[in-house]
């Protein structure tokens, strides 16, 4: 239990040193190393990153073409950040719809299909 406590927190100090919040990179790299760790993390890329509200513009660049679902404006975002899961996709754009209609800039209603949609409000 000691070692897998061990491990995680040299892989956190990892994460950290690789996005610049902590020094000692090398020394780091060095002690995984010897524990037998091969770090998966890589250092994080403004390029892929939506930004501040980048998520709700996405929403809402998607809804000017017509209602969507969701789903639809999670496959959105995925296409943006392909770095997410369809999971956490999905999740990001109900979080922006949602503070969208809190701000009164989307409607949900039942579309066709019974599904529920988002539309821009008038």
């Amino acid at each position: 239990m000691q070692d897998k406590t061990i491990d995680n927190a040299l892989l956190r100090l990892h994460r950290l040193a690789m996005n610049g919040k902590h020094g000692g990179l090398e020394h780091i790299q060095v002690l995984l190393q010897l524990r037998g760790i091969e770090p998966a993390f890589q250092r994080l890329s403004p390029k892929g990153s939506l930004g501040r509200n980048g998520t709700r513009r996405i929403a809402y660049q998607a809804l000017q073409d017509g209602p969507k679902t969701t789903a639809q404006v999670g496959e959105r975002v995925l296409a943006i950040n392909p770095r997410l899961t369809k999971r956490q996709a999905n999740h990001r754009a109900d979080l922006a719809l949602r503070r969208m209609l809190g701000a009164w800039h989307v409607i949900r209603e039942k579309g066709a299909a019974g599904r529920w949609v988002w539309r821009l409000a008038p």
